[in-house]
């Protein structure tokens, strides 16, 4: 009569894929990646010295896979996360300095048309160049199609009133925010488009 002889599962390949399958828990993964890259081996080893007498090979495998994804590409992927997230709050602290400068310029060429307006017995200027050449001048630099900090203006002016746009020059990068400014100072904003 043939006796069949029970194989005994190696104890350190079922440990090898547990802590194989931790890979997705910050740090602890990266550790028990390490761990289970580290039983795998040896349970592959007790194996193959023990020839048909052990089993487990596939678990011993399926750990050290797991530990090497937890070890090389866990990390890349927790790393991308951290610099998409870092990138993007850059990226907004960039749009609303941008803002802050959009609305000041805006408030700038404002006081200037109101300045103006106020020597000229009410008439405002027909032309941002009667900002500039005027005596004194009340600007020092042209506004209308000039992308400044990332927003382009836009100026329009005659002798009833003025309105000024300030537009992000590329909409959701370099601003969130479309502002206008009226006559009399009156600002408005929208989000742009």
């Amino acid at each position: 009569m043939v006796e069949i002889q029970k194989r005994k599962t190696v104890g350190l390949a079922i440990a090898s894929l547990v802590l194989g399958l931790f890979i997705l828990v910050p740090l602890l993964g990266m550790l028990c990646g390490l761990i289970a890259i580290v039983f795998g081996i040896i349970a592959l080893v007790q194996i193959s010295k023990n020839k048909g007498a052990l089993k487990g090979k596939g678990l011993a495998i399926a750990g050290i896979v797991l530990g090497v994804i937890g070890i090389i590409v866990v990390p890349i992927v927790f790393l991308t996360a951290a610099l998409t997230y870092t990138a993007r709050a850059v990226a907004n602290k960039r749009c609303e300095a941008n803002e802050s400068q959009a609305v000041a310029e805006l408030r700038v060429i404002s006081a200037a048309a109101e300045s103006y307006a106020a020597a000229a017995a009410g008439k405002y200027p027909e032309t941002e160049s009667d900002l500039i050449n005027s005596n004194p001048a009340h600007l020092n630099r042209y506004y209308d199609g000039k992308t400044i900090a990332g927003y382009t203006y836009k100026v329009q002016m005659g002798a009833t009133g003025y309105e000024i746009t300030a537009e992000p020059a590329e909409c959701g990068v370099t601003g969130q925010k479309t502002f206008t400014i009226k006559t009399n100072g009156e600002l408005n904003e929208e989000n742009c488009r």
